[in-house]
C-alpha cells in the first residue's frame, strides 16, 4: 500500500500541504513498523532463550515445543 500511495502522490499534482502530510504519515508508519519489528525480534530472542533453558533443565525429550 505504501508504494501505491507514493506512486499516487508522485503522479498527481497534490497540494503541498497534502504532500507534506502524506510524507509525515509515511515516516510515522516506518517508525512504527521498525519499533514493532524490533520488539518482535526481542520477544523471539527471549522465547528462544527460555526454550533453551527449559531444555537444559529437563532434557530435550521432555520438551514438546
Amino acid at each position: 500500500m505504501r508504494s501505491e500511495l507514493r506512486k499516487f502522490s508522485s503522479d498527481v499534482n497534490l497540494d503541498p500541504d497534502i504532500q507534506a502530510a502524506l510524507k509525515q504519515m509515511d515516516s510515522m508508519w516506518t517508525a512504527c513498523w521498525r519499533k514493532f519489528k524490533n520488539t518482535m525480534e526481542e520477544e523471539g530472542a527471549v522465547i528462544l532463550v527460555q526454550k533453551e533453558l527449559l531444555m537444559s533443565a529437563v532434557g530435550p525429550s521432555d520438551v514438546n515445543v
